[in-house]
């Protein structure tokens, strides 16, 4: 599959890979770590209809058979086209699902090893804002990226307490602590954060 990826954006950018997948220790510096978040389920994220018909034409070319917009390949899995066009309401665009909140998600987009993939703060932003019910999987995730790399939490946190929208920020900060369990002390942080953002908010 990752030769696939580099192929949708070989000449132009078209996708970025997004899910547990996009979180892949190979696509980092760190390439000798294991990665635990591969799947044989893929999604990417495109700007617009336009730019998911030319990834479609190229997934069949490639092999992949597609109900709407599922594409599978026996040897590669299955790969999940979205759009993020703001133009559009939520919904289905042709045989397309349009979902304008993963927007930033394109918008953030950066090359790793020649797969283009979501900024991993941003990534990870999105995914506690939207929170899926997928047993959980998405926010165990996030867990084991930080317990792999833990330098990177503190200023994760710092980036959340930045952020401008307050109901957002709430949202982002008790999907942390529930994806935490177990990391008393990373809890303990987050709860003297949400109930600081609670005194000030009543205040």
């Amino acid at each position: 599959m990752i030769d696939i990826l580099k192929k949708l954006n070989e000449d132009k950018d078209r996708c970025v890979l997004i899910g547990r997948n996009a979180l892949n220790m190979s696509f980092s510096s760190k390439s000798e770590v294991v990665n635990p978040f591969y799947t044989t389920d893929y999604d990417i994220v495109c700007p617009d209809l336009k730019t998911a018909a030319e990834c479609a034409e190229i997934l069949r070319q490639s092999g992949f058979v597609n109900d709407g917009a599922t594409f599978t390949e026996s040897k590669n899995g299955e790969l999940d086209v979205l759009l993020a066009d703001t133009e559009y309401p939520q919904g289905v665009i042709a045989e397309y699902y349009n979902v304008p909140s993963l927007r930033p998600l394109w918008d953030s987009r950066v090359r790793k090893n020649d797969i283009l993939v979501s900024d991993n703060d941003t990534l990870i932003m999105n995914k506690l804002l939207y929170a899926r019910e997928n047993d959980g999987k998405d926010l165990k995730t996030i867990a084991v990226y930080f317990t792999l790399e833990p330098d990177r939490l503190e200023p994760f946190i710092e980036k959340i307490r930045k952020h401008e929208e307050p109901d957002e920020r709430e949202t982002m900060l008790y999907s942390l602590y529930a994806g935490m369990a177990g990391k008393e002390d990373v809890r303990k942080k987050l709860e003297k954060i949400i109930l600081s953002d609670i005194e000030n908010s009543n205040g």
